[in-house]
């Protein structure tokens, strides 16, 4: 893994973050960050301004009825859409590491056709799935 797979991530994960306004794409994307030792990417930073905004603003809740709600809320994790954000960032690495396998056997030389069919014998998906995530 290198410098190109995390700009692939951070690709992803803005992309999903902006469509899904799901803020868990923001922390994997600074996660891939530190992991491979590039730079945030401004959108993340961007978030976490936000976020510390959020954090750093007084409530008008007592203490012990804000801990929970404000920080969901902070972290811009009350957010309405199909299921809850750990929900959605499951379904996204799912995507991701079926892509994944996809494109290094491709790397090897195998056909797309191949190697979906070789990736759907290791998970349950079907082949039109990941040929719909591949050509997203």
């Amino acid at each position: 893994m290198n410098e190109s797979y995390a700009r692939a991530m951070f690709h992803l994960c803005h992309r999903f973050f902006e469509e899904e306004k799901n803020p868990l794409f923001a922390w994997r994307a600074y996660q891939a960050s530190q992991t491979f030792r590039v730079p945030i990417p401004w959108w993340v930073l961007d978030y976490f301004n936000e976020v510390a905004e959020n954090l750093l603003t007084p409530s008008q809740l007592s203490a012990d009825e804000r801990a929970g709600v404000t920080i969901q809320r902070a972290l811009l994790m009350d957010k309405r859409g199909r299921g809850s954000v750990f929900r959605r960032y499951d379904d996204f690495c799912e995507q991701w590491d079926a892509l994944n396998e996809v494109y290094a056997l491709l790397e090897a030389g195998e056909t797309l056709d191949n190697a979906i069919d070789k990736v759907c014998g290791k998970i349950n998906l079907s082949k039109e799935t990941i040929k719909k995530w591949h050509y997203k």
